[in-house]
């Protein structure tokens, strides 16, 4: 089970593609990342993670964000509980 979830905003030094080009893989990458957007505001994306404990969590933003240069910083969240969940589009 991977019972926590985190919602991460990363912020970027530079948005040009060649300096995002490794950590877009990175996390393309990573079966912890069930989500990932470019957004607008104070961060340049935005990760929904899963885990299976804080320890496991670590571990993953270390191997998604600790190495790279490009990574200004990084903010978690972490979700207290589900009130909702699903990626169904009304049609």
């Amino acid at each position: 089970a991977r019972p926590l979830t985190t919602m991460v905003e990363v912020r970027v030094s530079s948005e040009h593609p060649h300096r995002v080009a490794p950590s877009g893989r990175r996390v393309q990458d990573d079966p912890a990342v069930q989500q990932c957007y470019a957004i607008t505001g104070d961060a340049d994306f935005l990760l929904i993670l899963t885990a299976a404990s804080m320890e496991e969590y670590e571990a993953i933003s270390e191997r998604l964000f600790g190495n790279d240069d490009n990574i200004e910083r990084y903010r978690t969240g972490v979700a207290l509980s589900t009130l909702k969940r699903g990626l169904d589009v009304p049609l």
